[in-house]
């Protein structure tokens, strides 16, 4: 029995010790530095971005760990970090009296918890500002990196944080971004009569603000069917060609580190701005179509000489802040320097406009938007040759001809041309005319020789007229229809829009054409020269003077004929 009771007593107290050493656990809480799980949405990019929480406020949290456990938020609830009391007491002479949001203890103040969301805003921008300069008060600030993860256009940033209220920054990438306040705190549990903190399943949650700016270049085409926006488009020189910007307007914080936004474009050589450009300048509201004309009060015309650039229009933001877009519409003209795309210049003349604007609101540091547009001008390559001595023979290539070009219509004017090397010409711009001439004479040296080069010509109908042919040739008769057109991005892909490479019609020694794409910016043709006496051609003007002497002279012959016979009887 005393054994029993023995084993008995034994049993109990080891129940009793289990029990002791089990209190513990029972009663152990949560504490202020508990962590809840985080969740921070709205990111549309991953590349090169870093999302930052910042600990501004810890939790004033009641933890009586004897037994029953007590635990509930303290009133007042959030306290600002030592660094940051510090901070909002320096800024006693600040407009917004920062200062006022702290109690003695440190404590977050209703003065603090009963501010707008735009007070909120800039207090919380100022801050961040502070923290991105690296203000010596606020270094000690725990921060932690959160990690981004997801897919394409929907990532999320995720992690761990102790209970407070956090500031988190999204820096780089490719968006304009906005701080944004996160608060950690439990929740109440009627269920299980307790207080939790967030969890993977309901994490604490706050949206990223940002914006993603717009700029795009176009060409401005009328047309009868009405106005077109090109990204490429066929030029010639002297050709005016009108450019529209169009560029959407950043929301800036009232008190961001900065609000640069300006529009610039560096035209390549090829292209002239008048020395008093004419911009029309419009700002737009999402429901306004036609635009507002801005005036020169809302932007100021910035000197070549102090950007790089052709033009830079610098905008007064507070003036255009409330408009969605604004668009730039100025013009241009194609001089000399006109390109045709021949393997060694580009592939057309390339003009890139720049947007510059502030991307990170709380240092004021800025970041440039491109668009291109490309114009393509053209050119006919002309290889003159002698007509083959024999079978198996080479074609000679023939020099001495000379030609001239005009668009084939109503005018005739032939198109006036500079020399700019044996047996190369190109379009004579504006300024040009005491250095122009109709008269192409092909190339007289290698690797020139029996070719004529013209350049700087437009899509269309031309017409190609010998004036004079090689020496012991006889010249063409008539003119040489040509096209040049380039409708299609290679032959087979129609309506991709011009690609620098005309289409044309070859055809080979059996007669049979095929479309084909040239392999530069130049439409070839060959002329083929005749040697001895060649008739007219059938249906010319030879013909019928030939046929109208041949007539009269058989009249004649009959009428003396006649004359003889009746003569002859009346003897």
């Amino acid at each position: 029995m005393k054994q029993k009771l023995k084993a008995l007593a034994s049993l109990c107290l080891a129940l009793a010790l289990t029990l002791c050493l089990t209190l513990p656990a029972w009663a152990a809480g949560l504490t202020a530095e508990s962590t809840g799980a985080v969740t921070i949405t709205g990111l549309a990019e991953n590349t090169d971005v870093t999302v930052t929480a910042y600990k501004i406020m810890s939790v004033n949290w009641h933890n009586n760990e004897g037994t029953p456990l007590y635990e509930a938020p303290e009133d007042p609830t959030y306290k600002w970090e030592e660094s940051v009391a510090t901070w909002l007491e320096s800024m006693t002479q600040q407009e917004s009296n920062y200062s006022a949001y702290k109690d003695e203890s440190g404590n977050v103040t209703d003065a603090f918890e009963g501010i707008g969301a735009d007070p909120a805003a800039k207090f919380y921008t100022d801050l961040a500002k502070e923290i991105k300069e690296q203000n010596s008060t606020l270094a000690s600030l725990t921060h932690e990196v959160l990690n981004i993860t997801g897919n394409e256009g929907a990532y999320t940033a995720s992690g761990n944080l102790a209970m407070g209220g956090y500031l988190v920054l999204v820096e780089g990438g490719t968006k304009i971004y906005s701080p944004v306040f996160l608060t950690v705190m439990p929740t109440y549990n009627d269920e299980t009569d307790s207080w939790e903190m967030p969890d993977d399943t309901k994490p604490a949650t706050a949206i990223v603000k940002q914006q993603e700016l717009t700029f795009e270049k176009k060409i401005v085409k009328t047309t009868d069917a009405g106005e077109i926006l090109l990204d490429k488009d066929t030029v010639a020189i002297n050709d005016s060609v009108t450019f529209r910007l169009t560029a959407g307007v950043p929301k800036y914080l009232e008190n961001a580190a900065g609000k640069t936004f300006k529009i610039s474009d560096n035209l390549p050589e090829g292209m002239t701005l008048e020395d008093n450009p004419v911009f029309t300048v419009k700002g737009y509201t999402n429901d306004n179509t036609d635009g507002t004309e801005l005036s020169s009060t809302d932007y100021t015309v910035a000197q070549p000489a102090d950007t790089g650039m052709d033009f830079t229009l610098a905008f007064t933001y507070d003036q255009i802040k409330d408009y969605s877009k604004i668009t730039v519409e100025y013009s241009v003209t194609m001089n000399k320097n006109t390109v045709v795309f021949d393997g060694d210049n580009a592939n057309g003349t390339e003009n890139r406009a720049v947007l510059t604007y502030v991307k990170d609101q709380l240092t004021g540091a800025t970041e440039t938007l491109e668009d291109e547009a490309i114009v393509y001008s053209y050119g006919i390559q002309v290889t003159k040759k002698g007509e083959s001595s024999g079978e198996g023979q080479a074609e000679p290539l023939l020099t001495g001809a000379v030609f001239t070009l005009k668009k084939d219509g109503t005018d005739t004017t032939a198109i006036s041309f500079v020399k700019a090397d044996d047996g190369s010409y190109r379009v004579a711009d504006s300024t040009e005319t005491g250095d122009a001439t109709t008269e192409l004479t092909v190339g007289t040296s290698d690797p020139m020789k029996g070719i004529l080069k013209l350049s700087g010509l437009d899509v269309g109908d031309y017409l190609l007229t010998e004036v004079q042919a090689p020496a012991g040739y006889n010249k063409l008769s008539a003119p040489i229809s040509i096209t040049i057109e380039d409708e299609d991005d290679g032959v087979g892909t129609p309506n991709a829009g011009p690609n620098g490479k005309p289409e044309y019609t070859s055809t080979d020694q059996d007669g049979a054409s095929t479309e084909v794409e040239a392999a530069d910016g130049y439409v070839p043709v060959t002329v083929i020269n005749t040697q001895g006496f060649t008739l007219p051609t059938t249906g010319g003007m030879g013909t019928v003077l030939f046929t109208a002497g041949g007539v009269v002279l058989m009249g004649a012959g009959l009428v003396l004929l006649v004359v003889f016979l009746r003569r002859r009887r009346a003897k």
